[in-house]
């Protein structure tokens, strides 16, 4: 055993490599391994399959492991600031976290669209990549054994489908976070894959009933893309600085849009979407649709 990280507690992060939460593992490993230190023996990540996300904390003699977060069992991912207080409530009892013991909130001014204003940054970034892990996470939820006749059912000729939801709200983040990252989307490694009727760039805004209908594939495929979208994203969102959040943009409105509040707009964008789909999803269980 080494002795320098032998007699020191350590730290497994299990994590889902199908569900493409390696970026989100290692960015938590990280934060932890700068929080504690020496004070830790070892952070170390371990591949799985199935949904998985579980933190564990073993006892520096090996004798205890103590399972501090399972995404499954804690209906989703921590905020870094919860995990690192659950890990020093094992690992280091009577350290002191500082500012990290109190929640920490962006400072928002109210009814003032398109500022966002935070006076610690990492709280920002950390609420934003908590949010878009959260519509990463329902992604994988309703897509976890939907059938390709659920993914295209519709409760009236009209109405949007499962599969033209998912593949919609995740062509807008692929859009909108490259144009924010000035980065490549994700869409053209995944373009033929999908062989849609439209044009190469489309992101489904102000498509037709028809056109709708026209996103008919496995739903896998909508998973797997959106997880490519997710990771592009934490790559982005893992160097976001105040000065990043606080760019205008889009100064078409009064007052400009910044960086921060496109972000905002993508996450509730997603979620309205979200909405929609778990919806959908119910209404084709409840007809049989298989």
């Amino acid at each position: 055993m080494d002795t320098a990280t032998g007699d020191r507690p350590r730290v497994t992060i299990t994590y889902c490599t199908l569900c493409n939460w390696l970026l989100r593992a290692q960015w938590m490993a990280a934060e932890l391994l700068n929080t504690f230190g020496t004070e830790l023996g070892e952070v170390a990540l371990r591949p799985g399959t199935g949904g998985v996300f579980v933190v564990e904390v073993t006892s520096a003699d090996r004798k205890e492991s103590h399972r501090v977060w399972d995404r499954k069992r804690d209906s989703g991912f921590p905020d870094i600031v919860t995990l690192k207080r659950l890990v020093r409530d094992v690992a280091a009892p009577d350290r002191d976290l500082g500012h990290g013991e109190a929640t920490r909130i962006p400072i928002r001014q109210p009814h003032r669209r398109g500022i966002l204003m935070t006076r610690h940054h990492p709280a920002a970034r950390d609420l934003l990549i908590d949010a878009f892990g959260r519509v990463q996470e329902l992604v994988v939820d309703i897509t976890d054994g939907l059938s390709r006749g659920e993914a295209t059912y519709r409760p009236d000729p009209e109405a949007n489908t499962i599969a033209w939801l998912l593949w919609h709200l995740s062509r807008v983040q692929d859009d909108h976070v490259a144009g924010l990252a000035e980065a490549e989307q994700a869409w053209p490694q995944w373009r033929d894959r999908f062989a849609l009727p439209f044009d190469d760039w489309a992101t489904g805004y102000a498509q037709s009933a028809a056109e709708v209908g026209q996103v008919d594939v496995e739903p896998h495929l909508l998973r797997e893309y959106h997880d490519a979208v997710h990771t592009k994203t934490l790559e982005y969102l893992n160097r976001v600085t105040d000065e990043e959040l606080e760019r205008v943009v889009d100064d078409n409105w009064d007052p400009p849009v910044t960086a921060g509040v496109r972000l905002v707009s993508v996450i509730n964008d997603a979620d309205q979407h979200l909405g929609q789909a778990a919806y959908v999803a119910g209404m084709a269980s409840r007809a049989g649709v298989s």
